[in-house]
């Protein structure tokens, strides 16, 4: 069972394994906010080819319109640039959509006199103490890392569908 900052105020704590439950904490942690960029970038890919793609479609859905009025092929396009943009969108909340914990911690905590004057025991409780805060950096930034890839798995559906539609109402109108 996970320690509870009381019970790391009062423990006997051993400096060498708070050391390095602080290292990997922090390692985690730092591996969950690469998996963020790795998925940050998938996102600004997609975003640029969908916004692309809506922007040609519709484009094409324009020169169908004016030439000959609304058809079955116009709307064809315009339903397929929907689809599109309906992914951009959802792309760009994947990007607006999370939160992620800090490495390291606020200064505040350490600028105290009794941790600053303090001995290695005291060390070692504060290090103690930035491995229980770490436990909810990791959390959230899972949890956010989560948030995004199905966000980005249905913007991907999305892109999908778009051409799927587009086919189906070529082949059958």
């Amino acid at each position: 069972m996970i320690m509870t900052l009381s019970e790391i105020h009062t423990a006997t704590l051993n400096s060498t394994i708070v050391k390095e439950a602080l290292k990997q904490a922090e390692q985690r942690l730092t591996d969950v906010l690469e998996i963020k960029k790795q998925l940050d970038g998938r996102v600004h890919m997609l975003l640029t080819s969908y916004v692309t793609m809506s922007l040609f479609l519709s484009g094409i859905a324009g020169t169908l319109y004016k030439n000959s009025g609304q058809s079955a092929l116009f709307l064809a396009f315009i339903i397929t640039s929907i689809t599109f943009i309906i992914g951009a969108a959802v792309l760009l909340f994947t990007l607006k959509a999370a939160n992620y914990g800090v490495l390291g911690s606020a200064p505040e905590g350490w600028l105290r006199r009794e941790v600053l004057e303090g001995d290695d025991n005291g060390l070692t409780t504060m290090l103690a103490y930035e491995v229980y805060h770490y436990q909810e950096r990791i959390t959230v930034s899972q949890n956010s890392n989560n948030l995004k890839a199905c966000l980005l798995n249905i913007a991907i559906l999305l892109g999908v569908a778009a051409p799927v539609l587009l086919t189906f109402f070529m082949v059958f109108n």
